[in-house]
């Protein structure tokens, strides 16, 4: 039975990995900043997953972009950009997933506003991550830094996490996320 439900929890993580893949392609031309449905994709995994099936989906989903599969945001591929400019915010999806976990402890039906709080808090820290990778890679003052890697990117965050909550929270009735 372990071994069973071991198999079932790394079906889904591919999953989850396949699904983030196709939101990273997914793009909304808005303003200055390109907007991608993958962090979407994350916050969804992130509150419908434990944190360790979350993390896995993550771990493949790169794992593919460094073989070269063009899973990346735009189709892009390999280990420049796990280890560019932007690649704090795809490492900052660990970050993300830990935060939804640990928040959502031990809370089966968290109501709408819990689960919009949690993912606010999580997506907050997955760009701030991101923002410090920036800035310290391209070697950006803070306040360069926080307008060019966070101020664009708060906004289009509000609503995705609006979706994450309007999504996750009737799916939840039908996961157990201890279950794995």
């Amino acid at each position: 039975m372990v071994n069973h439900k071991r198999l079932v929890g790394l079906i889904i993580s591919a999953q989850m990995a396949v699904l983030l893949a196709i939101s990273a392609q997914l793009t909304i031309p808005i303003a200055f900043v390109p907007l991608t449905l993958q962090t979407l994709m994350v916050g969804i995994i992130a509150t419908l997953l434990p944190f360790k099936l979350s993390g896995i989906s993550i771990a493949i989903y790169q794992f593919l972009g460094l073989v070269g599969f063009p899973v990346f945001s735009g189709g892009q591929t390999g280990i420049a950009v796990i280890l560019g400019p932007t690649g704090g915010y795809i490492w900052g999806f660990y970050g993300y997933c830990w935060l939804v976990h640990w928040l959502l402890a031990n809370r089966l039906q968290p109501r709408l506003s819990i689960i919009l709080g949690i993912n606010t808090v999580a997506s907050l820290g997955q760009l701030l991550i991101g923002t410090a990778w920036l800035t310290v890679g391209q070697h950006l003052s803070l306040e360069q830094g926080l307008l060019a890697g966070l101020l664009p990117f708060i906004i289009p965050a509000l609503l995705k996490i609006l979706i994450v909550g309007l999504i996750s929270q009737p799916l939840l009735q039908f996961t157990n996320r201890y279950a794995w």
